[in-house]
């Protein structure tokens, strides 16, 4: 079949669904049950199963709780984080597998919710101490010590607009991390 759409001169564009999984974690369906029963016959692509399950790979909404969706449309969908380092590996083996499948192209459907989780935070500290001085996190942020930074205290002013620096450099730094 890819070779006769080649020949018919379409592109194969996959599509990776970045920052969600489908799936009841309880039932261990769809995502779960692969993750239970059958990532071995990927770890060519995804390497050694992960200690963690994936429901510790959340999206972590503001509140510190995961990010789930569910529609009548829709199976059960938890949000997962990009900056999760099994997330990461789950995707770039995602990307290998399209590649040995022909993809000349690759969607990567991202998502709009801010993630709240302990690896976005650290990459965003990261990011603050690799682009300021202390002494320029200081005059332009107000931020005495990298430590203070919490993601999750930009909820009220994301809320009430107000555009302090250190949130408007979160907001360009999510744009450039997702």
């Amino acid at each position: 079949a890819v070779e006769w759409l080649r020949e018919q001169g379409i592109i194969l564009i996959y599509y990776i669904a970045a920052t969600r999984i489908n799936g009841d974690e309880k039932k261990r369906s769809d995502f779960y049950s692969f993750y239970d029963n059958r990532w071995k016959e990927y770890e060519d692509y995804f390497g050694p199963k992960p200690s963690a399950d994936p429901t510790e790979w959340a999206r972590v909404i503001s509140t510190g709780e995961p990010a789930i969706y569910s529609t009548g449309n829709h199976p059960r969908q938890h949000g997962i984080c990009i900056n999760n380092p099994f997330v990461r590996k789950y995707v770039k083996g995602a990307v290998h597998i399209a590649v040995d499948l022909g993809a000349q192209g690759i969607f990567f459907d991202d998502s709009p919710i801010f993630c709240y989780c302990r690896y976005c935070d650290a990459r965003f500290r990261d990011h603050l101490q690799k682009g300021f001085s202390s002494k320029e996190l200081n005059e332009i942020f107000g931020i005495n010590s990298i430590n203070e930074v919490i993601s999750a205290n930009f909820v009220i002013e994301r809320l009430i607009k107000l555009e302090t620096p250190l949130f408007v450099e979160w907001r360009r730094f999510r744009a450039i991390n997702y």
